[in-house]
């Protein structure tokens, strides 16, 4: 049975999935950090975005799905996402 997932292996720079990943939980830090979390919620929060980018990479690595370059790429692209999203929000 064919398998879109499967069938994708190498077939594209950078991941999608890691670059949404990055992109959801670096809004929400963001988010948490420009309202205010307090201490052990920040840290919580960080924790909880660390796991979730390194572990959507992971997944796309291990079963080679995407080389490791692939999600690396999707991290830096979503990074920059986020970046863009705060300077434009910051406004001149």
């Amino acid at each position: 049975m064919w398998d879109p997932v499967d069938s994708a292996r190498y077939a594209v720079l950078p991941s999608g999935r890691a670059m949404t990943a990055t992109v959801v939980c670096g809004l929400l830090l963001w988010a948490a950090h420009r309202f205010g979390a307090g201490h052990g919620r920040w840290r919580t929060a960080v924790a909880a975005a660390v796991v979730s980018v390194v572990g959507v990479g992971a997944t796309r690595a291990w079963p080679a799905v995407h080389r490791p370059s692939d999600a690396l790429g999707g991290r830096l692209s979503g990074a920059w996402v986020v970046a863009l999203a705060v300077l434009v929000h910051a406004g001149p």
